[in-house]
């Protein structure tokens, strides 16, 4: 009896519910249909808010770009502006070292016409190129791409300019109409009558011929032996006529051995590596 007193009691609940239950049956089912025909709504959203968002972080990413290349660009100019303003000024005591130049040769030659001196000879520097040297051997003769129909002569003075510092190569030893042959200072069959820059003492610089890169300068006086200091530039002194004088040869590397009890040898690092030679110049000289 009391199974059937439920039974009646949920019979009457749902007859006099039905509506509603109705209602919210449909409720949930339209709301299930809505929820399932917006998904490719939604997912269209979501591909929408990702393309806004990488337009957004790639915008921002050109203007970081922008700026930050601006900022190099400005930084570079500034570095740019210091390095003109330095060179202007090199170029400002260049143009006065040349101009103090001129007025100290033109004094030199006054005085030298007022002793009854001749007037000393004027060059024009004449670049040639290296075209060969002898395989194996750097310190061979090296052929150069100039010749008697560009003026070149024997005994011409070949110098050349490397590391900022010009200084001698050798000797023009034989030439062709369009080529030459170049005698290095290195060579052992080479010898230039050389003189200490700021001491004044004389000797004869002599190539070795040796992968050691050295220059040899004998028979210096043994009285520079307690004032030889290493860098010491060594110049040509003009003896002999064949090099003139104040070209650089080199610098002093240390004081070798004395070979006699008035004399001196000092190894000498030259001004001009050879075996790194490309370009020289020919010294041709010019009729004042």
């Amino acid at each position: 009896m009391e199974a059937n007193g439920s039974r009646q009691a949920v019979n009457s609940f749902v007859s006099r519910h039905r509506a509603g239950a109705v209602l919210v049956v449909l409720v949930a089912l339209g709301t299930i249909m809505m929820i399932l025909s917006h998904r490719p709504v939604a997912a269209a959203s979501e591909r929408m808010g990702r393309s806004v968002f990488s337009s957004l972080q790639l915008a921002m990413h050109e203007v970081g770009a922008f700026f930050g290349g601006s900022w190099n660009t400005i930084a570079e100019l500034r570095r740019m502006r210091v390095a003109l303003v330095a060179a202007r000024q090199r170029l400002l005591e260049l143009e006065q070292l040349s101009s103090d130049m001129a007025e100290l040769e033109r004094q030199n030659d006054e005085l030298r016409r007022q002793l009854g001196f001749e007037p000393p000879p004027t060059f024009r520097h004449l670049p040639a190129e290296v075209m060969a040297r002898a395989p194996g051997n750097q310190f061979t003769n090296l052929t150069i791409d100039r010749g008697i129909g560009d003026g070149v002569r024997a005994d011409m003075v070949v110098v050349a300019l490397q590391d900022g510092v010009q200084g001698l190569v050798g000797r023009v030893v034989e030439v062709d109409r369009r080529s030459a042959l170049v005698q290095p200072i290195s060579a052992r069959t080479s010898f230039v009558a050389a003189r200490l820059r700021d001491l004044r003492y004389d000797g004869l610089v002599q190539g070795l011929g040796s992968a050691s890169n050295t220059l040899l300068m004998r028979h210096v006086n043994s009285a520079a032996s307690e004032m030889i200091e290493a860098g010491e530039p060594v110049i040509t002194s003009g003896l002999g006529g064949v090099f003139p004088a104040g070209v650089l040869i080199g610098a002093v590397r240390m004081v070798r051995s004395e070979t006699s009890g008035n004399a001196l040898d000092i190894e000498l690092q030259p001004a001009i590596e050879v075996a790194r030679l490309e370009y020289l110049f020919v010294i041709v000289p010019q009729e004042r």
